[in-house]
Order: structure tokens, then sequence, then C-alpha cells
């Protein structure tokens, strides 16, 4: 049966009207960093999805400090001597243009000389340093550092204000270029824009990428960023970069992510020298264990340095969309006629949802299509006022019980793990309600044996596709068994049992998906061949006992995972293998729950942290 309206012609003026405006504020006005202003930044986030990508070349590259170079040569902080060879060694053997530092050196070295002599390579070569500047109330001023590279403000701009900073130490003397690098991290967590200009003591400071920009067009003359037409313009190559009324840069996100290439290779010179050869680098981490990994709109886990990326490669190749005002005005004007039309419907059908879907796909075309011109033509608000509205005019059950569900899942999906989404789901349960609570589980930690040295030294390409292979394997392995992945940790797998549903077997489940994972890890192995890359052995570790289990995280990012002593202890019978020379170690808690499993006891095993030593032994394999 299809359900008949009619609405007066004075309140479909009204609705109109009313919901024009409103969908139109909401999506492109002024919300602060609320939680609508996070759905819609959320809702925004997907124009990148459809958005034509674009690619940058390679003028801009990466020199990454990442987990293999931390492995081959020293955990974190290398010594400064140490970034001085690898920024000469740029300079000298690479030839490259420019170089940032995307670290940070308020502090002095127990050497100066070294500072100094560091400080003195600005003068020499085209080198960018880095600072950070507080944007709370709290003041973060280091009384042995400096600011450098500060300019005069561009008038008729509103500059965002810092009361503190973490300048360079002035073991390095007077710096001659230098930018910032504070992120600008949305409510939600995400980055996705950045400040081009930080204002202290009425001083501006530019972004570490604006700083290297400027040294890349010229490393002898001052640049200066004028504005004009409300836009941030560089005084001597041109280049412009549209800004907002609090001072914020958009990043654009069409633009693909600049390669990275392994620090440890260019100690070692493997890299080949036209890799780097006249681009732009900057120096950075992408290690898991230095916190320089940030969430995008595009990627949850990328390394920080590819923000200072994104913002070079949108000066040099002026790749910066803007939005007109006229673009404003016609999206007004469209959606004044999309709501009348909504409004106007008296018939419910699918004639009625094609025609507007067709017309949404038009204008999605047509946003696709200026967007190349770069000319930024508001999706949100069309696409928004025909889901939003259609559904209020219709009344149609089913299809709004489906968009709610749509909305629950993709909002779900970004922290929850898919395979406890569908437990939850398939049981009736809710997984917005998922609590964290104290029950029994099995942990098992499972790691690849030796992975530094295996990898030390092969390249980036070929340790990423080792790691996939192994990851899909266990991954396999492990659902074949009833588990589900908590998280993979660099080489290293988290899996648990008994959670989020109970399973009275999960102790004896972990360890068959245990003895099953070593009596096949063959089967990897062979694929590894395939692909010329090393085989490999695993360790693993089992422990089970009673655990904090459930969602959480902060008020916006949260995920689905176990903590407490138990987990712990997991990770270090792993860790343990080695003294026992074996590929599984499981606790004596464990044991008690298995079934037809024969068993090697080891005895007494002092745990770090734990008072107690535990009995730990090994489950027969094949």
């Amino acid at each position: 049966m299809k359900a008949k309206y009619k609405i007066s012609n004075r309140k479909k003026i009204f609705f109109t009207i009313f919901f024009s405006v409103m969908i139109l504020y909401l999506s492109l006005g002024y919300l602060g960093q609320g939680m609508i202003h996070s759905w819609r930044e959320r809702l925004n986030d997907t124009q990148w999805l459809i958005l034509p990508q674009k690619e940058t070349g390679d003028s801009v590259v990466i020199v990454d400090i990442d987990d293999i170079s931390l492995g081959v040569i020293g955990n974190w902080p290398w010594p400064r001597q140490r970034i001085i060879e690898l920024v000469e060694k740029l300079f000298k053997d690479y030839q490259t243009s420019t170089v940032g530092l995307d670290i940070l050196y308020a502090e002095p070295s127990a050497n100066t000389s070294v500072d100094e002599y560091f400080g003195s390579l600005g003068y020499k070569y085209p080198l960018v340093f880095s600072q950070v500047f507080s944007l709370s109330d709290n003041s973060t001023n280091t009384t042995e550092a400096v600011l450098s590279g500060g300019m005069n403000c561009p008038v008729g701009i509103n500059i965002q204000d810092s009361n503190g900073y973490v300048g360079i130490s002035k073991s390095f003397g007077n710096i001659p270029h230098a930018g910032h690098i504070s992120p600008k991290v949305d409510a939600d967590g995400l980055i996705r824009s950045f400040i081009p200009l930080i204002k202290y003591n009425g001083v501006c400071y530019p972004s570490l990428a604006l700083s290297m920009f400027d040294v890349t067009i010229d490393n002898k003359k001052e640049s200066k960023w004028l504005l004009k037409n409300g836009k941030l313009v560089h005084s001597q190559s041109e280049a412009v970069l549209p800004i907002d009324n609090s001072g914020v840069s958009r990043l654009n996100f069409t633009i693909k992510p600049a390669p990275q290439y392994s620090a440890n290779l260019v100690f070692d010179n493997s890299l080949p020298k036209e890799f780097l050869k006249n681009k732009i680098v900057i120096i950075g981490s992408s290690a898991t264990g230095l916190g320089d990994l940030i969430s995008i709109p595009t990627d949850s886990r990328i390394s920080g340095v590819q923000v200072h990326a994104f913002v070079l490669n949108m000066l040099l190749q002026q790749n910066n969309p803007e939005r007109p005002q006229w673009t404003i005005l016609i999206t007004f004007l469209v959606l004044l006629i999309i709501c009348w039309g909504i409004f106007s419907i008296e018939k419910s059908g699918f004639k009625n949802i094609k025609a507007l879907l067709c017309f949404a796909l038009l204008w999605i075309l047509a946003s696709y299509i200026l967007w190349e011109k770069n000319i930024d033509l508001p999706v949100l608000p069309i696409i928004s006022s025909i889901i939003i509205l259609l559904p209020i005019n219709i009344f149609l059950q089913k299809v709004a019980a489906q968009i709610s569900e749509g909305i629950m899942l993709l909002q779900l999906s970004a922290y929850i793990p898919k395979e406890v989404l569908v437990q939850l789901i398939e049981s009736g349960d809710d997984p917005r309600k998922i609590q964290a609570k104290n029950i029994e589980i099995t942990v098992m930690f499972a790691d690849i044996k030796n992975f530094s040295k295996i990898t030390e030294e092969m390249p980036p390409i070929k340790v990423a596709l080792l790691l996939n292979l192994f990851m899909d394997f266990m991954e396999k392995k492990i659902h074949q068994h009833n588990g589900i992945i908590d998280k993979f940790i660099g080489d290293a797998v988290m899996a648990i049992w008994g959670a989020p549903l109970n399973n009275k077997y999960h102790a004896n489940d972990a360890v068959s998906c245990a003895i099953d994972i070593q009596n096949n890890i063959s089967e990897l192995n062979e694929k590894l061949i395939e692909k010329e890359l090393p085989e490999i052995e695993v360790t693993i570790g089992i422990n089970t006992g009673h655990s904090a289990v459930g969602n959480m995280g902060s008020e916006n990012r949260k995920s689905y995972t176990a903590v407490g002593s138990s987990v712990n202890i997991a990770a270090r019978l792993q860790d343990s293998c080695r003294h026992f020379d074996v590929g599984i170690l499981i606790s004596e808690e464990t044991s008690k729950n298995l079934i037809n499993k024969k068993l090697i006891w080891h005895g007494a095993l002092k745990i770090k942290g734990h008072e107690k030593e535990i009995n730990v032994c090994t489950p027969e394999v094949k």
C-alpha cells in the first residue's frame, strides 16, 4: 500500500526555507568542536572516497626513522652526531634540494660543540629545524630554547595566538630557518587541517612545510606571506594557500602520501641516488614507539610527518581547491528546489527515490569535474537534504531502519573489530552498549622469531609483504578456532578467546589454535618462499585469567580490547619462549582447562612485574 501525503503550499514554503537554511548551516556553518561538528566532519570525509586522486610525483619524500632503522642503528633518541651524519649524507651524497627536520631539539646535548656544528648546517645547507607552540592555556616555554624563523604577520587575517613554545636549544646558535610542527587535531582525533602561521608576542612563525617551501624557492631571501583576497600568497613565488577565518587551512587528501624510505637505507647507501636527488626531504618517524602516528580521514594510522608532505605538495602543485561564494549561492538555490520537490511528493515509491538519487549522482559528478578545476562544490548539503528529508516525507519505515543500521555500523566499525560486530548483531545484542567488564578469558600473543634480524637487510616493501602474509595466516587460524584478533603490534598478534560472547572452551580453543599454527607454519613458509621471502618461525604465549574486556578509550576514540595482569602474563610467556627453546608456552592456569592435550612441563618461571612464580608448560605438536 502506498501512502499519500498532502502538504499545504504555506507549509511547503515554510519547510522548504527552514530545512534549506538549516541543512546549509549544519553542512557549511561554524559549529565549534562539538558532537554535531564531529558528525559533519565524518560525513564530509566521505568526499575523499569519490574525488579524483591526483598523482603528486615524488618531489617530496620522507626519510623515515622507522622500526627497521631503530633495530639496526639503535633505540631512540639517536646521538645528534648520527642525525648530522644523516643530514650531510643527504646533501653531499644524495644531492637533495631541501631537508626539514620533524624532530625537536629543545635541550642542549652533553657536547655543545656538536650542537653548535649542527646549527651551523642551517647556513651551509637549505636545512629547516622544528619548533612547537602551545595553543592551550598552559605555557610550555623551555628556558634553554629560543624561537627562530619569525616574520611580520599578514594584515587583515585572524592568526592563532600562542602563549608558550618549545623552541630550539640555545646551544645550536642562531638558526636561520625553522618552522613549527604544532598539530591541528579535531575533537574526534583526526587531523583534517593545519595551521600555516602561529603568532607569539606579535611575531608570526610559519609551519615547517611553509618554511621548507620558502627555503626551496630561495634559500637566501626572506620570504613573506601576504593576505590577498582572503588567501595567503607567497611574496616571491605567488603560490596561493586558502585560509579560513580562524587562521586554518584544510588539507587536500586527494593528494597521495609522499613516498617513505627507511633511514637505514640512506646510512648504508643502498637507496638509489635518484630517489632523493633534487628532492625535498623531510626526516621524520613512523616507528610505533615514538608516538608520531596519527589518523586522517583516508588512513587511521599514518606517520605524522606526512602532514608536512601534504602541505608541501599542495604548495608546489597549487592543488588547493577553493570554495567561491557563487558555489554557496548555487548550492542554496538547488537546496530550495530539492526541498520543494521532496515536500511536493504525494506518493511514496521508488520512482521518486530514483529521481532524487539520479540528481544526487549528477551533483557528485559536477563536484568531481569542478574539483579538477580547483573549485570545491559543496556535496554534503545536497546529499544530506535528500537523505534526511525524503524519509521524513514518505515515512518508509523499512528504508529508515536500513539507514539507521548503516549509520550505526559505519560508526562502530571504526573501533569494534568486524568479527565482534557480526557475533553481537547475530546474538541480538546492541554493540553500542558493550561496556568494559571483568571476565575470564584466554589471551594469546604470537610473534615472529628474530624479526629484526630477518628483516634488517630487506627493503621496506618486502617487509610489508612478509607482514601481510603473516597476518593473513594468523587471522585465518585464529578465526577457525573461535578467537578474535585484538590488535596487530608490529610483527606481533594479540588474540582473545571467551569474549565478547561466552565460550566455556576458550582455553582449549586458544591452545588448539597455537598447535594448529605451529603444525601448519610450513604452509605460510611455502608462500613466503614463492615471494622470495625468508622462512619464519613463530613463538606463542598463552594465559588464562580475569581481565577487563570491552570498549575502552576516549570519548571520541574507542577500541574493543582486553587489559589486565593476565594479558601481561601472556605477553611475557611469548617472550620467554626463547629461554626454553620452544614454540608455545602456556601457563598452569590455561592447562587446567584443556581437553586431551599432552603437555611437557618446564617448572616454575619468574614473570617480570609479578611477585609469584608460575608453572609453565608446552603442548605437544606434530
